[in-house]
C-alpha cells in the first residue's frame, strides 16, 4: 500500500501562493465580475439566483454570504471537485510547474507513465494532423470536411486529422519517435492480437478529445466511406481517460457557457464542430455514451442552465428524455430543443444555416412541456393508459426537483395539459416518496444564515470574541494569558479557539487548511466581510470581560443548585455565594 504524500509546509505555502484564487476558481467554471476591491459571482455549491461569492484577490480567499462556505484555494478544490488534499496539491502544483516530491517510486512511476500517454497522444495528434494537410495523403479527407460545411479555421481550432487505412502507420511513426508498443496499447491507438498489433483507427477523420486542463486523452475517428463499420469509432476507456467524466470541447466552450449562463448539449462531434462554426459556442457533446451523473456533476460547474439538442427521431427522445431526468435529478435547469425528425444539429445548419437552429432553440420546451409533447407524439393522449403512462414518467422528472414552487407550478401545468385533477398527479408524486407540503424540503435547504442568527447573548459575545482574534491574530497570545477557549459555551467556538490558539502561524490563510468546516467557514466570511472594527484589542478585553462575567454566574448557578439539591443552607456556602457575586461585579467594572 502507498504511504500518504507528504509536503513540506513551505512548498505547501509556495503551491498555495503561486495560484491566484481568482483565475483559478474563474478557470473551473466560476463567472466572476470585478465588485469593488473583490469579485463576485454565483456560488458553485449551492443554487442562487442573486451572486453572492466573494472571492477577494488581497486576502486570497473565498467566502459565499448565501451557504456560509469558505476558504483559500485549496479548500475551494477539495470542496468543488472532492479532491483529496495531495490530490489537490498535485493539481495545483501541475498548473504552475513546480515539481512534488514522489510518494515512493511506485507513484512516480505511475505519474510519470500518465504523462508520456499525454505526450503520446499529442503525437498522434500531430501526425493525424500532417496526414489531413498533405493532399496526397489526406486530400479526399479534407475535401470530405469543406462539403460538410466546416471551415479551415474551425479545422484548426479542433485540431481535425486523418488516417489513411494502413495496419500500422501510427504505430511504426511512434516507435520511430521512441514510444513503445505496451505505451501504444495503454493509450488505446493499436488493437493487439495473436497476430501483433495494428492501428484502432484506420481511414477515418479524427477528433481528439481533450480533458478539461487541455490534455489530449482520447479520440474519436468517423469513417469516410460507407463501407466502414461502425461509422464512429471512439477510444476505450484507460489510465488517462474515462468516458463518463469527459465532455467534448468543455475545454474550449467553458468561456462561452460563462458569457451566455448556459451550455448547449448535443449528441456528436460534428453536432458540436457546425454549431461552433455556426457561431454558438457554448456546446458540448457526450461522445456518443449515454449521459451519466458525472457528466450532469461536471455540467453544473460551470452553469445551472441545460439546452439538450439531440436528434430528432425517436432514439434522440429516448437520450433527450434521460439526458434530462438526469440533469434535474442534480438540480439544472432544463430545456429541450424538439428538432424534425431525422434532422441534427448538424445537417439542420447545413441546410438552413445558423438561422434554422437558432428557431428551434428560441421554440425549446421546459422539462414538463417536452415530456408532454413526447407523450402526445407517442399515441393518443386521451386514452387511459398512454395518459398514465405520461403522468408517471412525469412524475419521475418532477420527483428531483427540490423547489416546492417549481414543483406546483409544473403540477398545476401537468394538470391542466393532462386535463387532471391536481390531486392525481400528486397521488403518482406521494407514491415516489414526495408529500404535497409546500415545505416539503425546506428543511433541507434552510439556509445557514437563519440558524446563526439564532444566538443567545453569550454565544454573540463568543463570536465577537471570535471574529476580533480572527482580524488581528498578533493578539491571540495576549488573549490566551487572559481566557481559556475551553470554556467556551458554543462546542463549535470552542473549537476554532483551540485552532486559533494553538496555530504555530499569524497567516489565517495558513489556519484554514487545518480547520473543520464550520471553522473556515466563520474565518473566511470574517475576512471577507471588510468590517473591522476601530480598535479591536479593546474589542477583545471587553468580550473576555463579558465572558469571565458569565462564567462566575454560571458559577453561582451550580453553587446554589448543588446546595439546594443536598438541603443545605449554610453559612459557608452563602459566604461563597457572595464572594462569586462580588467577583463577578468587580469584573463589571
Amino acid at each position: 500500500m502507498n504511504q500518504p504524500l507528504r509536503i513540506p509546509e513551505e512548498l505547501v505555502v509556495q503551491i498555495r501562493e503561486q495560484n491566484d484564487v481568482v483565475e483559478v476558481i474563474s478557470e473551473l467554471g466560476v463567472h466572476l465580475r470585478a465588485a469593488g476591491q473583490d469579485f463576485k459571482g454565483l456560488c458553485p455549491f449551492h443554487n442562487e439566483k442573486t451572486p453572492s461569492f466573494t472571492v477577494s484577490r488581497n486576502r486570497q480567499m473565498f467566502y459565499c454570504f448565501g451557504c456560509q462556505e469558505g476558504g483559500n484555494v485549496i479548500t475551494f478544490i477539495r470542496k468543488l471537485e472532492g479532491k483529496t488534499f495531495p490530490e489537490t496539491l498535485e493539481f495545483l502544483a501541475e498548473r504552475v510547474g513546480i515539481e512534488l516530491p514522489s510518494v515512493d517510486e511506485e507513484t512516480e512511476h505511475a505519474q510519470r507513465e500518465k504523462r508520456q500517454l499525454h505526450n503520446l497522444n499529442q503525437l498522434a495528434i500531430d501526425f493525424f494532423r500532417q496526414n489531413l494537410t498533405e493532399p496526397r495523403i489526406g486530400g479526399h479527407a479534407m475535401s470530405y470536411l469543406k462539403q460538410r460545411g466546416i471551415s479551415e479555421n474551425t479545422i484548426n481550432d479542433f485540431q481535425l486529422g486523418f488516417v489513411p487505412s494502413g495496419f500500422r502507420q501510427l504505430a511504426q511513426y511512434a516507435f520511430r519517435k521512441g514510444f513503445t508498443q505496451k505505451q501504444l496499447v495503454e493509450a488505446g491507438l493499436v488493437k493487439e492480437d495473436y497476430r501483433g498489433i495494428t492501428d484502432r483507427f484506420r481511414n477515418r477523420v479524427i477528433f481528439p478529445i481533450l480533458d478539461e486542463r487541455n490534455r489530449p486523452v482520447a479520440f474519436g475517428g468517423r469513417g469516410i466511406v460507407e463501407k466502414i463499420r461502425p461509422k464512429y469509432l471512439n477510444s476505450a476507456n484507460t489510465t488517462i481517460y474515462d468516458k463518463s467524466k469527459i465532455l467534448y470541447n468543455l475545454q474550449n466552450a467553458r468561456k462561452s457557457i460563462h458569457l451566455t449562463g448556459k451550455v448547449l448539449l448535443v449528441e456528436g462531434y460534428f453536432d458540436v464542430i457546425t454549431l461552433h462554426d455556426a457561431g454558438l459556442t457554448n456546446v458540448v457533446a457526450s461522445l456518443g455514451t449515454s449521459f451519466s451523473q458525472r457528466h450532469a456533476l461536471l455540467l453544473k460547474r460551470f452553469t445551472k442552465e441545460v439546452l439538450i439538442i439531440y436528434d430528432g427521431d425517436s432514439a434522440g427522445m429516448r437520450a433527450a428524455t434521460r439526458g434530462l431526468n438526469t440533469l434535474v435529478k442534480e438540480g439544472l435547469q432544463v430545456k429541450v430543443a424538439l428538432l424534425p425528425n431525422g434532422e441534427d444539429p448538424d445537417s439542420l445548419v447545413q441546410n438552413g444555416g445558423s438561422e434554422a437552429i437558432k428557431t428551434y432553440l428560441d421554440r425549446s420546451l421546459n422539462l414538463i412541456e417536452f415530456q408532454i409533447q413526447r407523450a402526445v407524439e407517442q399515441g393518443a393522449i386521451q386514452k387511459i393508459e398512454v395518459k398514465s403512462k405520461a403522468v408517471q414518467d412525469i412524475a419521475a422528472t418532477l420527483a428531483s426537483l427540490d423547489s416546492p414552487l417549481e414543483l406546483n407550478a409544473y403540477v398545476d401545468q401537468v394538470s391542466r395539459e393532462l386535463e387532471l385533477e391536481r390531486a392525481v398527479v400528486f397521488q403518482e408524486l406521494e407514491r415516489l416518496g414526495v408529500k404535497q407540503s409546500p415545505q416539503r424540503r425546506s428543511g433541507k435547504r434552510q439556509s445557514k444564515t437563519a440558524v446563526t442568527s439564532k444566538l443567545s447573548a453569550r454565544e454573540s459575545i463568543e463570536r465577537q470574541f471570535l471574529e476580533s482574534l480572527i482580524l488581528a491574530p498578533n493578539l491571540i497570545s495576549k488573549a490566551k494569558e487572559l481566557f481559556n477557549v475551553q470554556d467556551l459555551q458554543n462546542p463549535a467556538y470552542a473549537k476554532l479557539g483551540q485552532i486559533l490558539y494553538t496555530s504555530t502561524s499569524l497567516e489565517v490563510s495558513e489556519m484554514i487548511e487545518n480547520c473543520d468546516p464550520k471553522s473556515r467557514s466563520l474565518i473566511s466570511q470574517v475576512l471577507l466581510n471588510n468590517q473591522k472594527p476601530p480598535n479591536v484589542e479593546a474589542r477583545i478585553m471587553g468580550c473576555i470581560k463579558r465572558l469571565n462575567q458569565f462564567m462566575l454566574l454560571d458559577l453561582e448557578k451550580q453553587v446554589r443548585s448543588n446546595a439546594l439539591g443536598q438541603g443545605k443552607d449554610n453559612t459557608d456556602i452563602l459566604d461563597e455565594l457572595v464572594q462569586l457575586s462580588n467577583r463577578r461585579r468587580a469584573v463589571s467594572k
